[in-house]
């Protein structure tokens, strides 16, 4: 499970920081 975050987390933050930029920007 460690792994699996540890995997995913970058996926998640450029997801998460694409989202908040998105709704900044608009």
């Amino acid at each position: 499970m460690n792994q699996t975050a540890t995997k995913y987390f970058p996926l998640k933050t450029i997801e998460s920081v694409n989202y908040i930029i998105s709704t900044c920007w608009v």
